[in-house]
């Protein structure tokens, strides 16, 4: 302890072995190096005497602060009271110590040292010795700075791990030692992935150290019932449209409608839509459309005049100007009605001009005449060559545009699921979230919905699960999800048991960078990430700015997010306008600022050419000096997990 003359008002403390004291108004330490640095020094409750008086004792952290004490009391018969004091703990002489909590294993940091204190004097000579015992350094490194002046120290050589740095200083026989830890990693990058399967009894959880949270979910019937309900409430003057009504309320009411008898379809007007040639139009007032015309005979045969349809494909058939275009789905149409025509559907497959729109109008043909074997044959080959899988998602990239993807994702949807294919399904997911403004799939849709939801359970689906001392039986119904948001050790204790139904099972677990190499990388969208500077000055405010450019084409929709980590040596600043900045609508800001990591949030909505792509921009502020790794900025779309990309990493100098 130091000694120091005068009259002062002293308070011993003394904490189990620990002895010291509060001397005018300030907290003195003993000599015990200081490294319990914390914000909440103690809470906790005690009772009263009669007086009203009661004492407790708690061990001081070793910050040099002003401690703010708050108590509230409460008396039996329920008057309360509450009130505040400060206790001031600092040392004639302290060493402020600036260390970053976290650096990368490519980092070359410093930390600051500064000296502060009442009994010395500022400029007063000091010395500080400084040592990094994990690092190889045990023996201290000898300093010579000066009172209230900055002293930067740069580090070893780092290695990952948990490490600390212990720094002494002696000034006129005044001393403090204070220790810090931090910690060093190799990547602060991470990005979601989502897996999918079906439950079983002997499902484990592996490599629970990076799982994220689990769902579960009702994979029988139900799950289709939101999309029975979006077609519902479909409205319009669009045959389509009409028909996507009238066959939602339909499968809703043979499906899932409780106590519901119902078999057979709604009767829906639709004559006013076929005209004299016994084609559809998709206006009353419209000509007929071939492709129009095979998709209303495939789900709505029953409410026209099949006969009339019938000639009116024939009649397309005989045209001396034929189009491929026109031949394949007059030929599909043809096969919904029953009609003999495998020889002309096998004819048309070997020409050379068959394009994928014609190869699948032809497979659904072959599966609608009972030769499934051919026609899965084609659907393999397409997906073969043309099928790009996003989990959950899988789309058929060819075409020139999105609603070429949209059109050929949702035939190939309605093929699989009468060829009884499980990859229907992600198929027919990717066309539920897609939207675009020129094309309409509903009653694609509704082909997909009549063929897939007879053949699922109608039963909700159950399990057990059971973790640590914790288990409970669980019903989903009607396409209800469950979340486990556990730890590590919960995912490894997690088991199910009494399962019935298909339950599904999506894992969404964080990758690191040294796994990500194993993912293929989006070709859909580009984006650069600029600095105003890479050799900053201290104290300088950084401009951070990340432009992209998103294929309205081929994008998936909907929000992509991008997220940006900084640096070791410069902090976020998630309050612009504390440091002079000005909102400015030109740019987009983050919608989220944790630790390092900047994230915003960048929409695209099918092929709309309005869409606004702003710069999105954030700033941040030196924090130490050194040179630091700005690793690769990461775009990742929120519903495609796997839709990623990584930007390219650059390295930041930050001096005096």
């Amino acid at each position: 302890m130091e000694y120091i003359e005068g009259d002062f008002d002293v308070y011993n403390l003394r904490v189990d072995e620990y002895h010291t004291y509060i001397a005018g108004g300030y907290y003195v330490h003993n000599d015990k190096g200081r490294e319990n640095f914390v914000d909440t020094a103690y809470f906790g409750t005690v009772t009263t005497n009669a007086s009203g008086t009661t004492t407790t004792s708690f061990n001081l952290p070793d910050n040099l602060t002003s401690w703010r004490i708050t108590y509230q009391g409460v008396t039996r018969d329920l008057f309360a009271g509450s009130g505040s004091t400060n206790i001031s703990v600092t040392l004639p002489m302290f060493i402020d110590l600036n260390v970053g909590k976290e650096f990368l294993l490519s980092d070359e940091p410093q930390i600051s040292v500064r000296l502060h204190g009442e009994a010395v004097g500022k400029g007063a000579p000091s010395s500080v010795s400084v040592s990094f015992p994990t690092l190889g350094v045990t023996d201290p490194v000898e300093y010579v700075g000066t009172v209230g002046d900055v002293l930067w120290i740069p580090l070893p050589s780092l290695q990952v791990g948990e490490h600390y740095v212990t720094v002494k200083a002696n000034v006129d026989g005044y001393e403090d030692t204070i220790t810090k830890y931090f910690t060093v990693i190799e990547s602060r990058l991470k990005v979601p992935q989502t897996s999918f399967d079906v439950l079983s009894p002997e499902y484990k959880v592996d490599d629970p150290q990076t799982v994220s949270y689990i769902t579960l979910s009702d994979r029988n019937r139900g799950r289709y019932l939101s999309s029975v309900n979006r077609l519902k409430w479909y409205s319009g003057s669009r045959v389509d449209q009409i028909i996507a009504s009238h066959m939602g309320e339909t499968l809703y009411d043979t499906y899932f409608a409780a106590g519901s008898t119902r078999t057979g379809d709604i009767d829906i007007d639709i004559g006013k839509y076929q005209l004299a040639s016994g084609g559809i139009s998709l206006l009353p007032y419209g000509d007929a459309d071939i492709e129009i015309s095979a998709k209303v005979s495939a789900v709505a045969s029953d409410q026209l005049d099949k006969n009339a349809l019938r000639k009116y494909f024939l009649g397309v058939l005989s045209k001396d100007d034929l189009t491929l275009k026109e031949e394949a789905p007059a030929l599909y149409g043809l096969a919904t009605l029953g009609y003999p025509i495998l020889n002309e559907v096998n004819g048309l497959l070997n020409s050379e001009e068959i394009d994928v729109r014609s190869r699948i109008y032809l497979a659904l043909a072959l599966s609608r005449l009972g030769d499934k074997s051919h026609a899965w044959d084609i659907y393999k080959s397409i997906l073969e060559e043309y099928g790009e899988e996003a989990s959950p998602y899988i789309r058929i990239n060819s075409g020139t545009d999105i609603d070429d993807i949209l059109e050929f994702t949702i035939t190939m949807a309605q093929l699989g699921a009468n060829l009884k294919d499980e990859r229907a399904e992600s198929l027919f997911k990717y066309t539920e979230d897609v939207r675009t403004t020129d094309i309409l799939v509903v009653l694609e849709m509704i082909d997909y919905l009549k063929e897939i939801i007879p053949i699922l359970p109608s039963d909700p689906v159950s399990f057990t699960y059971a973790y640590n001392d914790i288990s409970d039986t669980v019903e989903l119904k009607n396409g209800n999800v469950m979340m486990f948001d556990l730890g590590p050790e919960q995912y490894s204790d997690l088991s199910f048991s009494n399962i019935t139904g298909n339950v599904g099972i999506a894992i969404t677990r964080e990758v690191s960078l040294s796994d990500l190499n194993n993912f293929p990388q989006s070709s859909n969208f580009e984006f650069t990430r600029s600095y105003n500077s890479t050799d900053i000055k201290d104290g300088d405010l950084v401009t951070v700015t990340i432009d992209y450019d998103l294929n309205k084409d081929t994008a998936y929709d909907g929000c992509y997010e991008v997220v940006d980590v900084l640096p070791s040596g410069l902090r976020p600043i998630s309050r612009p306008y504390e440091y002079g900045i000005d909102y400015d609508s030109s740019y987009q800001y983050p919608i989220r600022v944790e630790g390092q990591e900047v994230s915003f949030c960048v929409y695209h909505t099918g092929n709309l050419e309005d869409q606004n792509y702003t710069p999105l921009v954030y700033y941040a502020r030196t924090a130490s000096l050194g040179t630091y790794t700005a690793e690769e900025t990461i775009m990742q779309s929120i519903k495609a997990r796997s839709e990623f990309k990584l930007g390219t990493r650059a390295q930041v100098k930050i001096t005096q």
